[in-house]
């Protein structure tokens, strides 16, 4: 059993949150251990965008999340925004390079450049990190947190739990979420958000690796008249336009991994369908009225060639063959019932998503710890004095994938390691 070394805090996760969380207070003079399950610091960033790591975004504000507690986002944002994360990172020798819609990425474009120079950091600040060691129970006694783990204890004033969700929870350890409760803390219930969405259509996966921009829209086929009625309002609420991506799976792409948050939460309510949009930059009025307008000038022109300048050929292809209209068609010889057919298949073509790709593929795991039971701007627990939290595992969750979540790491992460620095600064007492 090691040494029993009081620490001001232990931060327990080492993802972006609690590395971020440590440097800080580090940066503060707190004696600091980071206490990390896996192999791997900040897993998370290294998986993100292809393993190029979007740091943060020039046009990310709170409306960017959903949250049951709002004002706790805007704090949090307001202690750590994303100009004082732009500061940070060429602070520590990462220059960043802006895209054209305002994310940000590191000059490399490679993860390991921000994991590389966070360590340095940490190591500048003399903060001890130990990975590998999953940690079993935490406890709080005689003045003091307990943290235990397989031939591994530690104590410490505070405590940042900063696990992540389930998607990076690490084997043999207890969950983020297992720790709070043990505080009495009560969690959201448990599904996987930002992953792709399951198909089991073999024609669509055919086409894998095709995109094009979509609109996708959900559609429950309800048992129940009650059911459709209290569904109603919700479903009319929500869609998400962006790359839609198909795969050998089914589909993925921002806008069907945003539609993953909702899809898991509607399992067993009836059958889940997408309604998809294949033409999103237009309506079904503007669009046939084109129609009308080429079939005018060029009755001869076929269906197929009017819509290749329009849509992958690889789609079309699929497309055709599930809707059952002729590509060869020209285009005097359609009805208006064949022109509606092909406007109400483009604008509202509906796919069968049997589940989604689970923890495993999940950029964001919604079983989160309670925003009513933290302090709204120092992320403290209001069930036990001196724990705080940070990152994933709280119940904040993002409208766009890639977008805002790992500032939403950076901007917890510093107001939980200002928290525990105002702690115990003043003796135990937060001002927050």
């Amino acid at each position: 059993m090691a040494t029993q070394i009081l620490y001001d805090v232990v931060i327990i996760g080492g993802g972006a949150s609690g590395l971020i969380a440590s440097i800080v207070c580090g940066r503060n003079g707190l004696k600091t251990a980071l206490l990390e399950g896996q192999e791997l610091v900040c897993k998370e960033l290294l998986m993100g965008e292809g393993g190029c790591c979007n740091v943060t975004n020039r046009n990310l504000t709170e409306k960017n999340y959903f949250a049951q507690q709002p004002e706790i986002i805007r704090n949090v944002l307001q202690i750590f925004s994303v100009q004082d994360t732009v500061r940070f990172f060429e602070g520590i020798g990462v220059a960043l390079s802006e895209e054209e819609d305002g994310r940000l990425f590191p000059r490399t474009f490679r993860a390991q450049t921000v994991v590389d120079a966070l360590l340095r950091e940490a190591a500048q600040q003399k903060i001890m990190i130990l990975k590998s060691k999953p940690i079993k129970t935490v406890q709080f006694g005689d003045s003091a947190f307990k943290i235990s783990g397989d031939h591994i204890y530690y104590e410490a004033k505070t405590v940042i739990i900063a696990t992540g969700g389930l998607s990076f929870q690490s084997k043999n350890a207890q969950s983020g979420f297992g720790m709070a409760k043990a505080f009495g803390h009560t969690v959201v219930s448990t599904s996987a958000a930002l992953t792709p969405l399951v198909c089991d259509d073999e024609d669509w996966k055919s086409i894998a690796g095709t995109s094009l921009p979509c609109c996708l829209k959900p559609h429950i086929v309800c048992r129940s008249i009650l059911e459709k009625e209290l569904m109603g309002k919700e479903l009319n609420s929500i869609s998400y336009t962006g790359p839609l991506l198909f795969t050998h799976f089914g589909l993925s792409g921002p806008a069907a991994m945003n539609m993953s948050r909702h899809w898991t939460r509607w399992r067993g309510i009836g059958k889940l369908e997408l309604s998809l949009n294949f033409l999103p930059e237009t309506t079904e009025r503007a669009f046939l009225l084109e129609l009308d307008e080429i079939a005018a000038r060029l009755p001869d022109q076929t269906i197929g060639s009017v819509l290749s300048g329009k849509l992958p050929e690889k789609f079309l292809k699929v497309f055709f063959k599930k809707t059952e209209i002729d590509p060869a068609a020209r285009l005097f010889q359609l009805k208006k019932e064949d022109r509606a057919k092909l406007a109400k298949s483009l604008f509202d073509h509906h796919i069968v998503a049997s589940a989604t790709s689970g923890y495993g593929a999940a950029a964001v795991a919604v079983e989160r710890i309670n925003l009513a039971e933290v302090n709204p701007r120092t992320l403290e627990s209001k069930m036990r004095s001196g724990l705080f939290f940070a990152g994933g595992v709280l119940d904040v969750d993002y409208r766009t994938a890639g977008r805002a979540n790992f500032q939403w790491s950076w901007s917890s992460g510093v107001a939980a390691a200002l928290g525990v620095f105002d702690k115990i600064r003043t003796g135990g007492r937060s001002s927050g």
